[in-house]
Order: structure tokens, then sequence, then C-alpha cells
């Protein structure tokens, strides 16, 4: 069994190879494909890519032998499912990945106890299914090939010996108890499986069958009454005669039918025969090998079959196969030189072909490739230090090429010619440095060199050197006026031009005024109706009119580097420090751009213009695409399209512009060529999904103590801690044409208005600090052809307050406080109430005073004049009338001591009571 599934990966390598090596020299010209590359250096696991898919989010998963991966266009995860430790899946398994209608990634694999396995979004994690570790004999025992979904929505998994499972995924509650059907080979049952030991590639057509590969052809699978019905595409009886894998339907309901052995088959459903393809050595338009392993249909519906170690490409329309080839270091159109697991289309058209040890291949339809040539290399030898210095147009389809110290190439594209040019220089002995070139109106091209200046004919194959040029000036050629002036400058601050209506020779221009002598420091030039304008370094623009010579100047505060008058006559600036610059020809002056142009245009070089009117702008990360009426960016391409990380791109760069509309860019190390009209825009907008988070630069991952409880992806809203408020939030926009060139927006709320904030190409933002509130973060994004998706993705975040700003806590601070202001109040009520009390008292006690007093002078006077009358009336009456005065005498008197007591008491309350000390016997 395991035999057999190594052979289908390992075994191919022998089977029919010479047509492989022989195909792209035996057939037609092959169209030329860019492969961008995935491989372990970006993060894969392992070299070899098994089986690739693509989930509803947007997610590309990739099956290796050492774990699935999942790439997000800038980073990989790789999960590695288990049950118990030692049933982890072991290196070099063979697996195959499934997403069904509602989203569920499925698992199936060949050697561990667990074969088939649930992505868990909860967790991140893979989790088993109809499996218990004490289970002698698990269900599924034998490796799955294969895993479909039919139109009833149950799982169809196809094993290595067991047939199909049947799972019914309504419940999925408990995953080890499924509810499950096995439909195996019957002998007495002609509508059963024709054998139990299934391959890989299950397929369903338009109207929900599902078609099974085996080595007895391929089966037809009704879902309602399970039965099979079997077509065999050979009647050859021999053991393998009908061996296919990797059926695929398409969208007309044809089987395509790849087979070990016989090529490849088209299986029609409505008259149930097989059209047959196969290689044929006397045709050029076949296909390469009758080894097929795989096929895929890309937007066009052309058909990309798997050759073992190469694929071809089938056209239904012209029944054709013509094979895939892409160009290595040296240019060259090569094959693949490594067996094929896999192809595989996603939601925006990019083919992803997983290869044996070599990764992953992509391919975007929509766009053909930036070219780098590097034509001369073959002549430089070990001189590394010879560099691509300038270019210029010849002829159609002619490039002539200078270098540093390896002198002057012919390149001819039609013939992909070169041709090395001596003796431009008068010391033919040495090549000296090529500073400019040149092409004039009548073809001649002009060479300025460390040593000089030469005039080239093509056509006679002579140089004409030109006198009056300073020995080591360097002269660098502009331009050619209406009035056939060649336009020089050299670096010993010689400004001036050759006539070629006179006598060639180098006319020097009267540098005396200040205007003039800043055309010694001339970086470039261009002529309009107006005159011919120079740019300085450092030192502005310089206008020279046509007839009189006279010279302006302009700007003097800016450095300019290039050049150009669009097709509406407006004049743009390449500047030195300040970027890309709109000079107003009316106002003598600069017209300011929008400040959001800053980050993508504030340090450019040569500016060409296409033929829509666009320009593009060579900056040091690339080239951008400016529409010069709207002013705004349309599109930036990052150099990492063309250019190696080690090599550099802003050199002395020159941009031409063939009749053709192409553009050719010089850099160092080569020249990037290609037509503006063939970078064609990606109309997919992106799928959008948030892909991390980290708290504290901690990364976070799903868990019951975590703040994710499934994994971001899949969350809409997260609840924090206070201290949990040092937040970065990763994202990606899952469109894989050029990841790192695609631009985000987002925006956060709190309630307040939604205002959109631009990241540029960062996919992730940084908070720190937030407050405790509820929060809600929105990111848009655009692939890297500027398509929005304005369909917003959001994650709500709630940032809980600590315990003692809880809500119970401000109910006890209130209930605290309002205690608090009670018992205050009562305080002061209570001081209020006692100082009435006592105010009330005072007055009682001063109206009792003032009673005594009133009482006691009131009392006292009659008192005494009675005893004053008794003691008169006792001289006048008898002894038995003296009875009487003596009661009136002694109650008067006892009456009076009431009275002096009560005035004592007065005086005490008046605080004028006096002590009046007397000596006494205590003791008696």
């Amino acid at each position: 069994m395991h035999l057999k599934i190594l052979n289908h990966l390992f075994g191919k390598i022998s089977i029919s190879i010479l047509p492989l090596l022989f195909g792209p020299f035996l057939f037609s010209q092959p169209d030329h494909f860019h492969f961008d590359r995935l491989t372990i250096e970006d993060g894969l696991p392992n070299p070899s890519a098994l089986n690739i898919t693509q989930d509803h989010i947007g997610f590309i998963w990739i099956n290796t032998f050492m774990g699935v991966a999942r790439y997000d266009g800038y980073q990989i995860k790789t999960y590695i499912p288990f049950a118990v430790e030692e049933e982890s899946i072991k290196n070099r398994e063979v697996q195959t990945l499934f997403v069904d209608s509602e989203g569920i990634i499925w698992l199936g694999a060949v050697k561990p106890d667990v074969k088939l396995w649930k992505y868990e979004p909860k967790l991140d994690e893979f989790v088993p299914c109809l499996y218990h570790p004490e289970r002698d004999t698990q269900i599924i025992h034998s490796g799955i090939c294969s895993i479909q979904e039919d139109h009833l929505g149950r799982l169809a998994v196809a094993t290595y010996g067991q047939g199909i499972f049947i799972i019914d995924k309504s419940d999925l509650s408990n995953l080890s108890i499924l509810p499950y059907q096995i439909l195996d080979h019957d002998p007495n049952d002609s509508s059963s499986l024709p054998i139990n030991d299934l391959e890989p590639g299950m397929t369903r057509d338009p109207s929900g069958n599902i078609w099974i590969p085996s080595i007895k052809g391929i089966s037809k699978f009704n879902a309602n009454n399970h039965s099979f019905t079997t077509f065999q595409f050979s009647s050859d009886t021999s053991s393998y005669a009908n061996w296919c894998l990797n059926l695929k339907a398409d969208k007309e309901g044809n089987i395509w039918v790849p087979t070990i052995f016989k090529g490849l088959y088209k299986f029609d459903q409505s008259t149930e025969t097989f059209t047959h393809f196969e290689h044929d050595n006397q045709a050029s338009n076949t296909i390469r090998s009758n080894n097929t392993f795989n096929i895929l249909f890309d937007a066009s519906e052309k058909g990309w079959i798997v050759l073992n170690s190469a694929i071809d490409i089938f056209s239904p329309e012209e029944n054709r196969f013509s094979p895939v080839l892409f160009r290595d270091d040296q240019r060259r159109l090569i094959d693949f030189s490594h067996p094929i697991n896999t192809v595989f289309r996603d939601y925006s058209n990019n083919i992803w072909i997983g290869s044996w040890q070599k990764g992953i291949y992509k391919y975007n339809p929509d766009s053909k490739p930036f070219q780098v040539f590097n034509p001369v290399k073959p002549y430089l030898g070990n001189n590394s230090e010879s560099d691509i210095t300038t270019l210029t147009n010849g002829e159609e389809g002619t490039v002539w090429i200078g270098t540093a110290q390896s002198g002057l190439f012919k390149w001819d594209r039609n013939l992909n010619e070169v041709q090395s040019i001596s003796n431009y220089s008068q010391t033919p002995q040495n090549t000296p440095y090529i500073h400019s070139l040149f092409c004039d109106n009548k073809g001649n091209i002009w060479v300025g060199h460390k040593n000089g200046l030469a005039k080239y004919n093509p056509n006679s194959k002579q140089f004409h050197h030109i006198s009056g040029i300073p020995n080591n000036g360097y002269p660098k050629v502009f331009l050619e006026d209406h009035q056939n002036r060649i336009w020089i400058n050299c670096f010993d601050k010689t400004f001036g031009y050759v006539d070629k209506n006179g006598t060639n020779d180098f006319i020097p221009l009267n540098l005396d005024s200040p205007e003039a002598k800043l055309l010694t420091s001339t970086l470039c030039m261009e002529v309009n109706s107006e005159g011919i304008w120079a740019g300085t370094n450092q030192q502005g623009l310089i206008r020279i009119d046509h007839n009189t010579l006279d010279i302006n100047g302009y700007i003097y505060d800016y450095g300019v580097h290039d050049i150009h008058f669009d097709r509406e006559g407006k004049c743009w600036l390449s500047t030195h420090s300040n970027g890309l610059q709109l000079f107003d020809l009316e106002s003598e002056d600069i017209t300011p751009l929008k400040d959001s142009l800053s980050s993508h245009l504030n340090y450019t070089r040569t500016i060409l213009e296409d033929d829509n009117g666009f320009l593009w702008i060579m900056t040091p990360k690339g080239i951008e695409v400016f529409d010069p009426t709207n002013e705004f960016i349309l599109h930036a391409y990052s150099k990492e399209n063309w250019l190696n990380p080690s090599n550099n791109w802003i050199g002395e760069a020159t941009g031409q512009k063939s009749s053709s509309g192409e553009f050719l860019f010089n850099f160092p190390s080569g020249i990037l060529l290609f037509h503006p009209d063939s970078l064609k825009i990606d109309s997919f907008p992106p799928k959008i999904a948030f892909t991390g988070l980290k708290i504290a630069n901690q990364e976070i991952h799903p868990g019951p103590e975590s703040p994710l409880q499934t994994h971001i992806a899949y969350t809409n809203k997260m609840e924090l801690s206070y201290n949990q408020n040092d937040l970065r939030i990763e994202f990606a926009a899952l469109h894989f044409k050029d990841s790192k060139q695609n631009q985000y927006r987002y925006a956060f709320t709190n309630g307040n208005k939604t205002i959109w904030h631009d990241l540029g190409t960062r996919n992730y933002i940084h908070f720190n600090g937030l407050r405790p509130g509820n929060y809600t973060l929105w990111v848009k994004a655009a692939n890297c052809d500027g398509v929005w998706n304005e369909q917003a993705i959001s994650l709500v975040i709630v940032i809980h307050p600590p315990w003692w700003f809880s809500l119970w806590a401000i109910i006890t601070y209130g209930l605290i406080f309002a205690g608090i202001i009670y018992g205050f109040y009562r305080f002061q009520l209570n001081r209020k109430v006692s100082r009435i009390e006592a105010t009330k008292l005072r007055e009682l006690n001063d109206l009792r005073t003032r009673l005594y007093t009133n009482i006691t002078h009131e009392f006292r006077t009659p008192l005494t004049i009675i005893l004053g009358m008794v003691e008169e009336l006792r001289l006048r009456v008898t002894e038995s009338g003296k009875q009487g005065l003596e009661m009136i005498t002694r109650n008067g008197q006892q009456l009076l001591k009431l009275v002096n007591r009560m005035l004592d008491l007065s005086k005490l309350d008046s605080g004028f009571l006096q002590l009046s000390p007397i000596q006494a016997d205590v003791i008696r």
C-alpha cells in the first residue's frame, strides 16, 4: 500500500522523461511564464509541498512532509496535528486537505492512528475525528487519500483500503463518534465500488456527483442510493491499464482523467465516451508525455496538466498543448527540473504549483513579468566592477549599452545577439568608463566616455572623435534640439554643443554670466517650444533661448535631476531632495503638490511617460505610476519584482522609451524592460483577515484564559483588562499577486465619527495606553494594483477598568460618599439644633434671672417695709397682739431669706456673686 504511494511521489522521475528533456526544442514556440517562489527560506516547514487549498477567509493551506502550513502573504504558521504525543504526524507524512461548503478545514493522513482531523478555530489547532485512544483498531485505519463533500452535505472520505466513508457532519459536538457509513467493494454487486484501494483526487461535477479515481478507472457516486457506476478508458486488461488519479470536472461537466501511462482523457457524461490525448513524436502540439498526474483549469478554462517534472497547458479552442517554461538566471527558457505534486487555483486566479523539494511556484496570469536582461554579462568575464552605466535605443529592436570598464555593446533584441564595439576611444589600448550614450535623429550613436566624445555611424561602423572635449572630461550627451545641435556637459565645468550641420566640433558656451555658470553642474536637459531647459545640481533650473542662447535661471534652491514635459505641457521636475515637483511656466515657480504624495515621491530620478499620459517615475523603492492630470499615484511597483536584494537599483540610471512604447531602465547589474500596457490591473479586491495579536509584545494564542477565545481571524470581539492596553494587531490582505505591495486603511472609533487613516503597505497597527472603554477597529485593504475592498473587517475591543473603577466599586464609592454627606448633614443639623437649644436655654436663663431679679426687688422692698412696720406696732400693741406680730416677723424674715437666696442665684448666674468666707468649726 505505502509502496504505491511512494511510487506516486518518487517513481514519477523515471517514467518517460525523454519527451520532457527535449520538449522545449521539439515543440512550437512556448509561452514565457514568470513564477514567484515560496520556499523554506520563507518559512515553509519542508521543501516538498504535497497539497494546497484555500479556506473561505482566504488563507492558503499547504501540506508538507513536516506538517501543515498556513500562509497569509507575510508569514507562515506550521501546524503539527496530534492526539497524543506518540501519535504526532510523523515526518514524511502524506496528507490531503479539504475545505467544505461551511468553511470547515479537514485533514486526511496516512501513517498515524488518527487518520481524519478537523481544524478547530477555538484552539487554533487540528483535533482528531472518529478516534479514541482506547480502541484497539480505529474506525478509519487505512490511510486517507482524498476528501470531498456530496450534494447532501456529507463528507466523503476515500481511503487506501477501506473504500469510502460517508460521514454525517450535521452534529460536530462529539468528533469521536460521528455517524458514518462504509461503502466498499462487493464482488457480488456491480453497483458497488470497483476496488477498496482508491487513489488521490476525487472531484465533484456541477451536478453534485462525486467522481472517484482508482486503478480500475473512474467511478461516479450516486449519493442518493449509495451506488457507483464505473467507466474504463482503456480496453487493455492489464493491471494498470486504467490507473488514474486526480480527476477534475470542468464547468461543462466533463471529467478530465490524468492517467499514469496513457496520457490524458476527457470523459463526456452525456455520451459516456472518452476523448484521448496522447504524445505523438511526429506532432508539435501534442502533450509531451503520456505520464500525467494532475490537471487544473485556470480562469480562461485552459488546462494545466502535470507531467511529472513539467507542466503542459491545453487550449481547448485550439486543441493544442504548449509547455510551461520560464527563464533561469542566464535568461534561458527551461522546464521544471523536479516532480510536481499539486496544482491549485485561488479565488483571484493565481496558480500555485507544489513541487518536490523545491517549494512552491506561484503564477499570476493577469500581469506579464518585468523582464531583466544582462546581455553583456558573458562579455564581462571576471570584471566584477564593470557595471552597466548607461543605455540608449538605436534603430528598432537595437539597444546600445555602455559599461564602466568593458566598453560599448550593441544588443540586437530581434536576433538576441550582442556585439562588442571597440575604438570608441582614441586610446584603444584601454576601455574607458562610458558616461553617456545618445542616438541622434540619423541613427548615429554618441559615446561620452572618460577621455572624450565619439560619434559612431552604425552603417559605416566608423567613429568620429569630437575635438574640443577636455581630457578626463566625462562628457554627458543630453539631447538634440530642432537645429540639430547636440548639447553636452563635462565634469570640468565645460558646457556647450556640437553643430551637426557645421564642423562637428565641440563649441563651448560663454559662461560669463552668473546664470550661465550654473550650467557647469548640469544633470539633465529637455527641450520645448520655449527653449532648452537644463537641470543643475543644487542650483535650480536653467532655460536657454533657442536662437540667442540667452540664459535665465529659476528656483535656485532646488537640484534638478530630470525634466519632463507631459502631453499637457506641464513641466515635471525630479529634484535632488524634494522629490517630484511641478514647475509652473507662467509663474516661474514651484506649484505645491498634495501632501499625501510626499511619502511616495520624496526621492525621484528618471521620469518616463507612457502612451496613456501617465508618468513612470524611478524611486529608491521601485517605480511609481503617477497620474499628472489628477495628481495621484495609480500604482507602485516594488523593485523586489525584478531585483535581487543584493543588487543596487538606483545608480547612474538611464530611462528610455522605445518607439514601440516599451520602457528600459538600466541599473548596475542589468536592464529592466517592460511595456506599460502589459502590466494588467488585477481587478480582484482582496479578502481581509486579522492574523495576529500581541499584548505588551507577547504573542497571544486562543485559550480558556486568553483574551482570544478563538483565532483572531474568527474573532469579532475581545475583552481585555485595564493593564492589557498595549496592543499590536496584525492583518493581511489575502491577495497573493504581490502581497508585500497590498495597501491598508484603518479607522479606530469610540462612538465618535469614523475617520480613515492610510497605512500604506504596513499590515499592523499599534495602540499604546488605551483607556478603558469600548472601541471598534475597522480595516480595509487594496491589492497591489490599488483595487480596494470597501467591505471592511471589524474587531470590537472592550477594555475593562480596574476593579477600583468597576461599576460595583463606583456604586460602593457613591454609597460611601453619600454616607459621608449624610453624616456631615446630620452633624451640622445636630449642631444647629444644639445651638438653637442653647440659645433657648440662655434666653430662658436670662428670663429666669430677670424674673429672679425683678421678684427679689419687688418682694424685698415690701417685706422690709412690712418688717419695719411690725417693729413699730410691737411697741404699741398689747401682749396678746405681740404674739401675732411675732408670727408676722418670723414669716417675713423667712420670706426675706428666700428672696435673698433668689437674689444670690441671679448674681451667681450673672457672675457677680462674691465669696464671703466665714470662720467656723466644721467639725461641730
